[in-house]
């Protein structure tokens, strides 16, 4: 459990998404709109070349695939059910990303111990 220090704050903003959703705080929606984007920026850095991927690297964490999962899973059920389809999307296109990134790193490390 040493990874939960790890996803700190993916685990604010999914209660930050939460929140902005049932109490329809704008405020708090345009902070997360700020935040989505620099994620789907950070996210499609990745697909741009392998010193990008480096840089994703040395952020990964331990933390388990299926935290993650369900951390975006709730991201984007919570945003497209509260009407915010295209953050909602935003955060579906962050999740592949995500996962993209993750097949890429275990490539890599794949390749790298043969």
């Amino acid at each position: 459990m040493k990874w939960i220090k790890d996803v700190i704050l993916d685990l604010i903003v999914t209660v930050a998404i939460i929140i902005a959703v049932l109490l329809k705080l704008k405020w708090l929606f345009y902070i997360i709109i700020a935040y989505t984007v620099l994620m789907l920026l950070a996210k499609a850095m990745v697909l741009l070349g392998d010193s990008f991927l480096q840089l994703m690297k040395k952020t990964s964490t331990d933390a388990p695939l299926w935290f993650s999962n369900l951390l975006y899973a709730i991201n984007v059920v919570i945003l497209i059910t509260g009407g915010l389809y295209y953050t909602g999307a935003a955060w579906a296109l962050i999740w592949i990303l995500s996962f993209i990134t993750h097949l890429k790193t275990h490539k890599k490390e794949k390749s790298k111990t043969k």
